[in-house]
Parts: C-alpha cells; sequence; structure tokens
C-alpha cells in the first residue's frame, strides 16, 4: 500500500512539474517511463500510451490553461491488460499478414482540449498507426494568402503522428471544396497553372521527409457523376491542371512520394461516377502522369457499403492499371442506431470493406475518417451517428474472428 501511494505521489508530481515545449509540444515528460509519451500543448496535458486497456488517473493543467491552475480533468490510458479488448490496428494486422495502415483521422482543435472527452489522443495512439488531419492541410488553411504559407495547425498533428512512431499521409493538395479566395479570383488559366505550381512546390518542401502519401487531387467528378467537375481549375480550356498538378507533387516531393487521387461514390465498382472516374484515371496513365494510387473514400450509410466482392473488384480495375489503393475517408452513418438489424449491417459493410483491402495485395491500408464515434462529421453534414469504425468508449465495433469470416 506504502509503495502503491509513492507510486502515485511521484506520477502527481511529476505532471506538476512537467513544462510546455516550444519547440516540439509532443514530448515524454519528466520521470515518465518509457513506454509514454507526454502531450503538453497549451496547458493540456496527457499520457499517450504506446500498448492497449483502461486505467484511470488525473493530471493537472499549468497555469497557460483557460482554466486556471489547480483545475483537475480526467484522462484515460490503455494499458494491455484486458485481453478481450484488443485495439483497431492489432485485430486487422492479425489478418493482413504484411505492412498495413490502420488509419484515423484527427482535428487539432481536440488535440488542444476542446472535445466534449478527454481521451482523444489516447485513443488515437492505442488504435492506430497511421494518421491524416482532416482539415489542416487545406489548400486554405496552408496557404490563406498568395505565397503565404501557414503550417502551425497541419504541424501540431505531424508532429505528434511523428512522435508516436505512426505514418502521416497528407490530405489534400487541391480540394474544389477548400479553395482560398485568392484562387477563385485568378483570372487567367496560366496564373492559375503558376499558383497551383508554386502551391505544391511549398507544400512538398515542408512536407517531403515528414511523410510520403500525397493526396494530390481531391474528388475530381461532378456530383452526379457524369463529367469531370466544374469548377475554377476546368474552366480555362486548354490547361491540363491534372498533368500540372501530379507533375508539380512529382518534381518537389520527390521520386519514393506515393501521389493518390482520391474519390467517393466509386466504391461500388459500377455506376456512371466510377466509369467516368476510371476512364479519366485510363487517360491521365495513356499521358503519363504520374500518379500512384487511388484513393476509395468509403462514406457510407445505415450499412449500405459495397460487398467484398463489388469492393473488390473495383479496386481490382485500378490496380490491374499498376496503381496502389487505399480506402481513404471509411465511415458509416446510422440513422437509427439503436437499430440492431442496422448496426449489424453497418458492421458487415466495415468487415467488407477492410477484407476487399486486404485481399488485394496492392491495397495499402484503411484509414477511417475520425477517432471514435464521440467526434465526427457525419453528426452534423447528415445528421447520422455512430459512424465510425470505434464506439465511444473506443473500442473495436468488430472481432478479429468477424474480419477473418470474409477472409
Amino acid at each position: 500500500m506504502i509503495k502503491a501511494k509513492f507510486a502515485f505521489f511521484f506520477l502527481v508530481a511529476s505532471l506538476l512539474l512537467s513544462k510546455s515545449y516550444s519547440k516540439n509540444p509532443w514530448v515524454r515528460g519528466p520521470g515518465e517511463p518509457p513506454n509514454l509519451v507526454h502531450l503538453s500543448h497549451r496547458g493540456l496535458d496527457s499520457i499517450q500510451p504506446r500498448k492497449p486497456v483502461l486505467r484511470r488517473y488525473h493530471t493537472h493543467r499549468n497555469s497557460q490553461s483557460k482554466e486556471k491552475s489547480g483545475a483537475w480533468a480526467e484522462h484515460f490510458v490503455y494499458d494491455g491488460s484486458n485481453q478481450e479488448s484488443r485495439n483497431l490496428k492489432e485485430i486487422i494486422l492479425q489478418e493482413a499478414g504484411r505492412p498495413f495502415l490502420v488509419g484515423g483521422c484527427m482535428r487539432t482543435p481536440y488535440m488542444m482540449g476542446s472535445s466534449p472527452y478527454p481521451y482523444y489522443t489516447s485513443c488515437a495512439a492505442n488504435q492506430f498507426n497511421a494518421i491524416v488531419a482532416e482539415y489542416e492541410h487545406q489548400w486554405d488553411v496552408t496557404e490563406p494568402s498568395r505565397g503565404q504559407f501557414s503550417w502551425g495547425p497541419g504541424d501540431m498533428i505531424t508532429d505528434w503522428t511523428a512522435n508516436n512512431g505512426m505514418t502521416m499521409r497528407y490530405h489534400a493538395m487541391l480540394w474544389h471544396d477548400a479553395l482560398p479566395g485568392w484562387v477563385k479570383q485568378i483570372q487567367k488559366g496560366e496564373d492559375l497553372m503558376s499558383a497551383l505550381q508554386d502551391h505544391i512546390k511549398g507544400v512538398c518542401q515542408h512536407n517531403r521527409d515528414k511523410m510520403k502519401i500525397f493526396i494530390v487531387i481531391n474528388e475530381p467528378i461532378s456530383e452526379d457523376g457524369s463529367r469531370e467537375r466544374d469548377y475554377i481549375f476546368t474552366s480555362f480550356h486548354g490547361y491540363d491542371y491534372y498533368s500540372v498538378a501530379f507533375s508539380a507533387a512529382r518534381q518537389h516531393c520527390g521520386p519514393d512520394a506515393k501521389l493518390y487521387m482520391n474519390e467517393y461514390g466509386i466504391e461500388y465498382g459500377r455506376g456512371t461516377k466510377f466509369q467516368t472516374f476510371l476512364q479519366l484515371v485510363k487517360t491521365l496513365l495513356h499521358r503519363n502522369v504520374p500518379i500512384d494510387g487511388i484513393g476509395f473514400q468509403g462514406h457510407y450509410s445505415d450499412g449500405k457499403g459495397p460487398s467484398i466482392q463489388e469492393l473488390g473488384e473495383a479496386m481490382k480495375k485500378f490496380t490491374d492499371l499498376g496503381l496502389e489503393v487505399m480506402v481513404t475517408e471509411l465511415d458509416d452513418g446510422l440513422s437509427q442506431p439503436d437499430d440492431q438489424n442496422i448496426v449489424k449491417n453497418q458492421i458487415q459493410s466495415f468487415v467488407d470493406t477492410i477484407g476487399a483491402c486486404l485481399k488485394n495485395p496492392k491495397c495499402k491500408g484503411v484509414w477511417h475518417w475520425a477517432v471514435d464515434d464521440n467526434l465526427s462529421w457525419r453528426t452534423t453534414f447528415d445528421n447520422r451517428q455512430s459512424p465510425t469504425l470505434l464506439d465511444k468508449q473506443c473500442k473495436p465495433k468488430f472481432t478479429s474472428s468477424e474480419l477473418e469470416s470474409v477472409l
């Protein structure tokens, strides 16, 4: 009992003595064991485990916090003691039998303490081996004024990912829904292409030593799938923005960078949008545009995702062209989260999607578009609930045997 009390007070004392680190906020704190990484940024102190299940402790917020010094907040750590509660990456990697990325999606506000629950980063560190920023790397965030780059929010996620030994993916160099105002005001095609080249050069120069996977163009096909998306980059006749973007990325991100084009609504391997996108990719490859891979976003509803056969065949159409593939933004929002039939269909949809990727040796990983069910864009975008692979207790919604059953 005395030893236990001493250990507790030693931990509390270590946390009270911790300081913010101006150069790199994601560090191991004083006196902490080697399997833990300490986060200290704007007064938020939490412990990031490298091993998985749940034990509770309290940490102190320093005087830089919006809360006064002396306030206490509960945090959670996963220590691996509960063998029934295996984490997501363990479940998937057991079946993969090869290097495979199991990714989550993070936002900086939630990392800094504005989330409605305190173990956001602990959940991410435990469950994933790869991370993508939900919005912090979009053009309107990283270059809000021409030639003036802002990397603070994106770097926070990138640094945390690196210090937790995880792989970072860039999302995205060009997306129609994240263009800064100054880009939309450009009047000449030549100037627009120059702006695109300069932006991608800046992205690569800042990030090429930190990550190797880049979404270069996101969602190039129109909503109805019948044509290329109608926006400023397709409004100037005679300019091939695909070639400009991918060539600039290859030149500045380097020969070992993996350059992706990303799209939704292509997961079923049929329909107008799939055919339009497939033909676009074939055309670009014929023109020697340096595309390395295709991202299947994977946004579903009520368990109505593609079957393992449908997604498998869709992926094969691209891997047969010499490309690699990934699932990049997986979620499945529920209109009735208490309906057990819908929940069952959601789980089947998840294991089918992951299974299709695992069965294709050129599928490099699966990211889902959140950390867990506590925080997801789907709850505000289309009022869908419980959309992720992890429930609100940060526990996987399927088991190893359920995933194994589709393989």
